[in-house]
C-alpha cells in the first residue's frame, strides 16, 4: 500500500503552471539564495561568457520591500511559519514576477514589519507612494518608491500573506 503525499498548502495557492520553492523558514530561505548566488552566478557567468554582479538577489529584495539582517533571522521564527517563493518563468536575471507566500505566527506584527521594511527601503528611493486597489474582492496594498525600484503589493488571502513585485493579471 502506497502512502499519500503529504498535503502541501502552497501547492493548492500556487497556479498550475507556476513554479514554487518552499522553505520551513526564513534563514533557510536566505541560505539557499545564498547557495544559488554561490553556485548559480558563476555557472551563469560560464554559459553567458561575462563575469558580472547582476545583483538579482538584491534587486527583488528591494522590489519586495524584504530585508536580510540579523533582526530578520532573530524575528524570522517568532513571525513566519514557513515560506514560499512563486514565479513563473525561468528569467530570473533578467527580471520576473516574483511573489512570496508566507504562513505567518503574528499577522499583525509581520504587517507591521513588512511596512516599516518598505518604508525604509523606500526613504533610499526618493519617498513612499502608497495605494490600494481590489482585485476579485481581495485588497492590495502598494508601497512604490519614487523611483519604482521597490514596487510591492500586499494581499492576505485566508491564513496566506503575500508579498509580489506585480500587480495580480
Amino acid at each position: 500500500m502506497r502512502a499519500s503525499a503529504p498535503e502541501e498548502p502552497f501547492a493548492a495557492a500556487t497556479p498550475a503552471e507556476f513554479y514554487f520553492v518552499r522553505a520551513r523558514t526564513l534563514t533557510a530561505l536566505f541560505d539557499l539564495v545564498d547557495a544559488t548566488e554561490d553556485w548559480g552566478q558563476p555557472a551563469l557567468d560560464f554559459l553567458d561568457g561575462r563575469n558580472e554582479d547582476r545583483g538579482t538577489f538584491l534587486r527583488y529584495q528591494t522590489e519586495l520591500g524584504l530585508e536580510r539582517s540579523s533582526v530578520t533571522r532573530l524575528l524570522g521564527p517568532e513571525l513566519v511559519q514557513d515560506l514560499a517563493i512563486v514565479g513563473s518563468d525561468p528569467y530570473v536575471h533578467e527580471g520576473t514576477d516574483l511573489t512570496v507566500l508566507f504562513h505567518v505566527k503574528n499577522a499583525s506584527l509581520f504587517r507591521a514589519s513588512v511596512a516599516g521594511v518598505a518604508a525604509r527601503t523606500a526613504a533610499d528611493h526618493g519617498g513612499l507612494v502608497e495605494s490600494t486597489f481590489a482585485h476579485e474582492g481581495i485588497t492590495v496594498s502598494v508601497a512604490r518608491s519614487a523611483d519604482g525600484r521597490l514596487r510591492q503589493h500586499r494581499a492576505t488571502v485566508g491564513d496566506l500573506e503575500i508579498l509580489s513585485n506585480s500587480p495580480p493579471p
